[in-house]
């Protein structure tokens, strides 16, 4: 059974983390695009419309951690706050 969604859930050291991806912008279903959320992750700020599946078993779930593209915004992320010597999350 999953959690509901935004709920926290501790990772292997204990440490509570969000289930829900924090490049998941939430945003109203409508007749035309029937999913609650678009995807952040891209270079330059850009969007990307998210498969129904996705959304459902990747962007909303701890599952999130395997998309590509939150891992290489993570991987930017990094390399961005070594280069101004500190620390965060994307």
């Amino acid at each position: 059974m999953n959690a509901p969604l935004g709920s926290q859930v501790s990772d292997a050291a204990g440490e509570p983390r969000t289930q829900q991806c924090p490049c998941l912008q939430r945003a109203r279903k409508t007749p035309w695009y029937p999913i609650e959320g678009y995807c952040l992750a891209l270079d330059e700020g850009g969007l990307r419309v998210v498969t129904i599946a996705e959304f459902h078993e990747l962007c909303t779930t701890p599952e999130h951690a395997r998309c590509e593209l939150y891992r290489r915004r993570l991987g930017r992320a990094s390399a961005e706050n070594d280069r101004q010597g500190t620390g965060g999350t994307p």
